[in-house]
């Protein structure tokens, strides 16, 4: 069986959208992400600056090797609701649409609209 989110990507609607700039545009209708103002239209400042953080996070080596032991540390320390909370906003947001195929329809569609 397919898992709900991929019946959810299989079902939405194939449409392409006119971009202000025909430089973003391949000679067969798709983006081109070598501009950035292309690739990051989707993005607001916060976005790019959440994505930033992130990517430099996840740059340094001893905090990737040592993320389980990280994790239980910010579990005792500040407890689950604020570690669970600045996860969700950081890396879950980053690298996830969603948790389930009804949450990832907002970002699809979002998206989409690029």
């Amino acid at each position: 069986t397919r898992h709900p989110a991929t019946k959810a990507v299989a079902s939405c609607p194939r449409r392409k959208r006119a971009l202000s700039s025909e430089a973003a545009n391949t000679t067969d209708g798709a983006l081109d992400f070598k501009d950035p103002t292309v690739a990051f239209a989707s993005m607001n400042t916060f976005q790019l600056f959440r994505s930033w953080v992130v990517f430099q996070t996840c740059a340094i080596g001893w905090v990737v090797r040592h993320c389980d032991s990280l994790y239980a540390m910010g579990l005792k320390t500040v407890g689950s609701t604020i570690t669970h909370g600045v996860l969700r906003y950081t890396l879950f947001n980053h690298f996830c649409a969603g948790e389930t195929a009804a949450g990832i329809r907002p970002r699809m569609d979002h998206l989409h609209s690029f």
